[in-house]
């Protein structure tokens, strides 16, 4: 009874956050609404129902998705992004090639136009992406479509959680005592992702296409855990084309024990012609005008939301200072000046996006100290995530699906700007595996949302340390208590291990 009232709590909480949404109340009392829905959605991860619960769990999450499609997007206004892609590539145009803002594209601005976040920028999302925002946008041409597609897939995300579980579970634990009480993990790990009140309201409420790349890394999981690297790659292939992100995992291709040498050379080609397939047209959108595209705005300068990134950029901004010495916030970087010169009006020059159009510059090696602090960490970063996943690659310590999950971790907690959302990668893949660090960070991500009251009132944004402290210790302490147990238990499974290997 308490698990059915838990459930009920959060389908009607975050069905309460949409109808707020509706009736068009500020974003911080809907954030709080769905704050509220971790409360009910804790119990019931906790004690799953029993009987009839796979049912009861599908049943919750499609009304709240129901529900959710009667409101408008609150949290983001990425949508009207899509539906402008898919507007342009419906007339023949290519995406990448305009900013919404250009006046060729007059013509085909409506009345979603003036919702369109960074309109003088070119598109951001790869090829992949802007065939779901065309296929959704042929249904009609409303933020609904996008919405019920996004609903659509995290009711499908929920049915491939509940597959995955007999795979990730048998393959992690390495236990023949894994498979008892299997139908209970399988109900828990269906609440912990269906119920989720941020999945519920980044998908149907917001319409976010990320839950696609949630879905293809939960196959990617799966289809190592079998050792079928062909087919792993190419889910990698899919979800590389909807979010680079993708690009991260490619060493894992390499790892020891999935499948023989030339099935896995073969997986890494794929991966490489699906890749250059989704690189090309966004790093050279924008190409022949003053507009740098959206890849070059993020990889040059975006930041938000950030956690380990902050203290990596700090850290180098310090060392730029001591190092290189600093004269008016100026650092020249004589030794760069030729490379500097040939990538000038290039996309690999390290100043588009970070001077306004047409502006002069006295001296093409001067360099403001955060400018050059910014670029470094992210350079850093990048390298250091790489590094990791070449070590996963050829570590036996850890499952494939863990080693994916962990190198995705690592990856957001040093990415330069982290939207809740980004969290569907790793939510369905955080269920089938029975983890609850992401789950905790799904809770605390919420304070990314705390500017957007004044941001909605002013169009100022203002972000609050004091958030973002709550919520990178949340994420860390939860990851640290998982990487202690993970060790003081790893004796035990050893001790088991070899046990089962003599009997």
């Amino acid at each position: 009874m308490i698990s059915v009232m838990a459930l009920a709590g959060t389908a009607l909480t975050v069905g309460a956050a949409a109808m707020a949404a509706h009736q068009g109340s500020a974003p911080s009392h809907v954030t709080q609404l769905v704050a509220f829905a971790f409360l009910p959605y804790a119990i019931l991860v906790a004690w799953p129902p029993r009987e009839r619960g796979t049912a009861l769990i599908f049943a919750g999450a499609g009304a709240a998705v129901a529900v959710c499609l009667f409101a408008p997007p609150i949290f983001s206004d990425d949508l009207f992004r899509y539906l402008w892609d898919a507007r342009v590539l419906r007339h023949g145009i290519n995406p990448y090639r305009y900013a919404p803002a250009d006046p060729a594209l007059a013509h085909l601005r409506d009345a979603l136009f003036l919702r369109i976040n960074n309109p003088e920028i070119p598109t951001i999302y790869p090829p992949g992406a802007q065939l779901l925002f065309l296929s959704l946008d042929v249904i009609a041409h409303a933020p609904v479509a996008m919405q019920a597609g996004a609903g659509a897939a995290h009711l499908l995300a929920m049915w491939l959680v509940g597959r995955a579980v007999a795979f990730v579970s048998s393959v992690r634990d390495h236990d023949p005592e894994a498979s008892q009480g299997l139908v209970m993990t399988r109900q828990r790990a269906l609440a912990a992702y269906g119920l989720n009140p941020l999945a519920l309201s980044e998908t149907a409420l917001n319409g976010h296409v990320d839950i696609a790349v949630g879905i293809a890394l939960l196959c990617v999981a799966s289809w190592w855990s079998v050792k079928r690297p062909l087919r792993a790659a190419g889910w990698l292939s899919f979800a590389t084309s909807v979010k680079l992100v993708g690009l991260v995992l490619a060493p894992l291709l390499f790892a020891r024990g999935l499948g023989s040498v030339r099935k896995r050379w073969a997986a890494a080609l794929v991966l490489a012609a699906a890749a250059t397939v989704s690189l090309y047209p966004v790093v050279t959108a924008g190409a022949g005008s003053e507009t740098t595209g959206g890849l070059g705005q993020y990889a040059r300068r975006w930041r938000g939301n950030e956690g380990g990134y902050a203290l990596v950029e700090w850290s180098a901004r310090a060392g730029l200072q001591r190092t290189l010495g600093m004269a008016n916030d100026r650092v020249r970087l004589e030794f760069l000046r030729p490379w500097f010169e040939r990538a000038e009006g290039t996309p690999f020059d390290p100043r588009a996006s970070l001077l306004a159009q047409k502006k002069y510059v006295d001296d093409i090696a001067v360099f403001q100290t955060q400018v050059v602090s910014e670029l470094l960490a992210r350079v850093l970063c990048f390298g250091f995530v790489m590094a990791l996943a070449c070590f996963f690659a050829a570590s036996r310590h850890l499952s494939l699906p863990d080693k994916l999950r962990y190198l995705l971790i690592a990856t957001l907690l040093l990415a330069p700007q982290v939207h809740p959302w980004y969290l569907l990668w790793l939510l369905p893949l955080e269920a089938a595996l029975g983890r609850s660090t992401v789950m905790v960070w799904s809770a605390a991500a919420l304070v990314a949302y705390a500017p957007l009251d004044s941001w909605r009132a002013h169009r100022v944004w203002v972000e609050h340390s004091g958030g973002r402290i709550f919520e990178y210790a949340a994420v860390g302490g939860m990851l640290f208590a998982e990487l202690a147990s993970r060790w003081i238990q790893r004796p035990n499974v050893l001790a088991r291990t070899s046990a089962s290997s003599r009997g």
